[in-house]
Order: structure tokens, then C-alpha cells, then sequence
């Protein structure tokens, strides 16, 4: 397992992105955005065939960036703004004073615009104070590579299913525990005790849902 210190060096990019590269993906507020959050975007590494010599199915190439930060608190529409601006997978490393934070998403193509990527879904570390270090397993094929990082990233590395189905899986807890909190959300305000018994049986319909997927 290679640590992300100690990639192997056709791997290494270290260039500056200047902020105003995305200019063409954001609107006038979003610009400000990245002049207000945003210290530096440095493109570290790229895993790819001419890089690494792992073959690919679906993921071509998995980009590195580190972005030192001015502000962490909205940085999300940043993130989502680059990673629909570039059409293959980015492993972040956030920094922000003595804390760091790493994300890297599955995305697809957008249907009708090209220049755009779709963002299926996020996975993340909490902020902390502590190093974090990723490893990667490059022994087999980008695919493998790309899943393990979403699971490293997200702690959960003792999934075995691929990462269109992890994707689905998140999807489909997140909408659960959704319904379950605004359900809950609704007993508590319910008056009628014939309704509150209707919604904690769907209440627990859900919850046994939810118990079951996960």
C-alpha cells in the first residue's frame, strides 16, 4: 500500500491552478467564492495508464488536488464547482489552518453538455486535527484503486461491493433516514392518537428498512 506522500513520481503533477480556471463554470457570487475561501489549488498527482500502467474499465484517470483554504465554511459549491469541471474522479485534501479534511466523488458525464460532470455522490472525512493518510492499493486496475479510496476516505474500508452499488447503497439510506427523521418529525407534532399510531407503524416499516440495508 502506497502512501499518498510517496506516490511514484510519473504520478507527480505539483502544479498551481490559478482560481480563476473554473471562471467558466460559476456565476458572478460563486467567483467570489473561490477568491473568499480559497488560499491555493495545487494539482499534485494523476493515476492513469501513462502513470501508473494499471488498466481501466470506467475510470480513465484519478487526479490529486490539495487546496489550502481561507475559510472551510461553505466550501462545498467550490468542490462541486471543479468537480464538475473535470470529468474524472478528484482525491481533495483540505487544509485549513491545523486541520484537514479529504473527499473524492463518483460522477458521470452529463447527458446533453460534455463540458460537465455529474456528481453521483461524496465520500468524505470529518474535519480533524490529526494526519490523515491514504494509502494506495495499486496492484490491480484503476477501478479497484478508485473503489478503495472512496472507502478509505469514508472509514469504511471492510465493504466488499462495487462502487455503483456502494453508491446506490448511500443513496438508499440516505433517503431512508431522511423520511425517518421527517415521520419522527411528525409524530411529535401529531395530535390525533390514531394518526401517531398509523405513522410509528410506517415508522417502524422504515426503520426495519433501514436496519436490513445497512
Amino acid at each position: 500500500m502506497t502512501p499518498i506522500s510517496q506516490l511514484p513520481k510519473p504520478t507527480q503533477v505539483n502544479k498551481v491552478i490559478p482560481k480563476n480556471a473554473f471562471d467558466s463554470y460559476c456565476t458572478a457570487q460563486q467567483k467570489r467564492l473561490f477568491t473568499e475561501k480559497v488560499e491555493k489549488i495545487r494539482w499534485t498527482n494523476k493515476l492513469a495508464w501513462e502513470t501508473i500502467n494499471l488498466p481501466s474499465v470506467q475510470i480513465k484517470e484519478i487526479q490529486c488536488f490539495e487546496i489550502d483554504l481561507r475559510d472551510r465554511e461553505g466550501i462545498d459549491e467550490v468542490l462541486k464547482i471543479i468537480d464538475r469541471a473535470i470529468p474524472y474522479p478528484i482525491l481533495f485534501s483540505l487544509s485549513f489552518g491545523t486541520f484537514m479534511k479529504r473527499l473524492i466523488s463518483q460522477k458521470h458525464p452529463h447527458p446533453t453538455n460534455e463540458d460537465n460532470a455529474v456528481v453521483d455522490w461524496t465520500f468524505e472525512s470529518p474535519w480533524t486535527a490529526e494526519p490523515i493518510e491514504i494509502h494506495f492499493d495499486l496492484r490491480e486496475n484503476l477501478d479497484e484503486v478508485f473503489r478503495r479510496l472512496c472507502l478509505a476516505v469514508s472509514g469504511e474500508n471492510e465493504l466488499q461491493m462495487g462502487i455503483d452499488q456502494l453508491v446506490t447503497f448511500k443513496k438508499e439510506s440516505q433517503d431512508l433516514e431522511s423520511k425517518i427523521q421527517k415521520i419522527k418529525s411528525r409524530i411529535a407534532n401529531e395530535k390525533q392518537f390514531n394518526r401517531r399510531v398509523e405513522l410509528n407503524l410506517e415508522l417502524q416499516t422504515l426503520e426495519r428498512r433501514l436496519k436490513y440495508l445497512v
